[in-house]
């Protein structure tokens, strides 16, 4: 399951709905919850969050957070296929790998640490 933080573009939530994956929506059930809370929710359904709010890296490596995922959209000049991309092969490996990772994904690349 994906857990779409509230700031995440609908074109994103789009996508990974008609890729197939189940989605849970945060500006749907819960608006204007914190972070923490998306958190806690990502973790109680065992989800990976997709996000746009670089807060989410502080909120995982400041209180060394380790059951939960994050995927974070980076992009200054939209290329959305290329993190369309991105984001879809991103998905397929962590849902193989079951691992609790901080991704970042900009146009040029994926960065991946292991939580």
């Amino acid at each position: 399951m994906i857990v779409c933080d509230e700031n995440l573009s609908q074109r994103w939530i789009n996508l990974l709905k008609e890729s197939g994956y189940e989605t849970f929506s945060v500006r749907e059930h819960f608006a204007g919850i914190t972070d923490i809370e998306v958190t806690k929710i990502a973790i109680d359904k065992n989800a990976l969050i997709v996000t746009e709010d670089k807060d989410f890296g502080d909120i995982v490596f400041a209180q060394n957070i380790k059951n939960v995922s994050v995927a974070l959209l980076r992009y200054d000049q939209p290329d959305y296929e290329t993190i369309a991309n991105l984001l879809l092969s991103t998905l397929q490996q962590h849902f193989k790998s079951q691992e609790h990772c901080f991704y970042t994904i900009t146009k040029q690349q994926v960065r991946r640490r292991r939580l």
